[in-house]
């Protein structure tokens, strides 16, 4: 009897268990979509805001300091990318971007997000309706703070344009033109995990090349990349770069100081 009683206890725990579990996966499934969605309209809001020239609502869209890659990184206020992206749209007469294909992912505690991004430029809109494309795929990074998100990294990664290509020639014309480029790279340290960095790459010189990253705690954007630039505008290659554990780079325990983890870093950022 006793058995018997003992053995209807422990599937009754087990039941209550594995309803408990449930519930805490459906949580878990909610707070992830519930996440994903917010994402996916911050930046539906930032294009939307952009292309109706309200720039003080698509600034809210963005962390303090913000890391734009567009061409080469920029470590920038939400203001300074207003600043930066007016004179481009404001060449249009308008503009519509529409997000798709948006997926959101979180690994070694950062919260990562991918979307292909459609847009229309129009110039001479009610003479000649002139209308440029683009099909681009952007990479995003958002932060927490409080209960909302908001975009802590934003990259082009790649950029196929259509339509009228005289239009982004016309508005190119007069913008500053760097003499070297910037690549995004990826590549193992000694242990295998994976490190994110820029690539500068001269138009004249690439054989010399310097590497560079920053002091304790240090991350790229963090006064390395301005080396990086300075170095690449003299004719000298540079390749800056995060440490695992750090900024971009691969390692769950983040923000983890360990020499000998640094030096496996720099070896494979020698050997790449």
């Amino acid at each position: 009897m006793k058995f018997t009683i003992a053995m209807l206890l422990s599937f009754t725990l087990l039941g209550a268990c594995s309803s408990n579990n449930k519930k805490n996966s459906s949580r878990t499934e909610m707070t992830q979509a519930l996440k994903e969605q917010s994402a996916e309209t911050i930046v539906t809001n930032m294009m939307a805001s952009m292309d109706k020239r309200e720039w003080k609502e698509f600034e809210k869209n963005f962390a303090s300091r913000t890391v734009v890659f567009f061409g080469e990184p920029f470590l920038l206020r939400p203001q300074e990318i207003s600043k930066m992206i007016k004179p481009q749209v404001q060449f249009f007469d308008s503009t519509k971007h529409e997000v798709t294909n948006f997926k959101l992912t979180e690994k070694d505690e950062r919260i990562l997000g991918k979307a292909k991004i459609v847009g229309n430029y129009w110039k001479n809109k009610g003479l000649t309706s002139d209308v440029a494309t683009t099909d681009d795929e952007y990479e995003f990074e958002f932060i927490q703070e409080g209960e909302k998100l908001r975009v802590i990294r934003m990259a082009l990664v790649s950029q196929k344009p259509g339509g009228d290509k005289k239009l982004f020639q016309s508005m190119m014309k007069d913008l500053p033109k760097p003499n070297y480029r910037v690549k995004m790279v990826n590549f193992p340290s000694k242990n295998g995990k994976i490190m994110r960095g820029w690539l500068y790459l001269p138009k004249g010189n690439i054989h010399d090349v310097v590497i560079i990253n920053g002091n304790v705690g240090n991350v790229k954007e963090q006064g390395s990349h301005t080396y990086g630039r300075l170095l690449a505008s003299k004719n000298i290659s540079a390749l800056v770069f995060d440490f695992v554990n750090f900024g971009e780079s691969e390692g769950l325990v983040r923000n983890l100081e360990d020499p000998g983890q640094k030096i496996d870093d720099f070896k494979g950022a020698v050997d790449f």
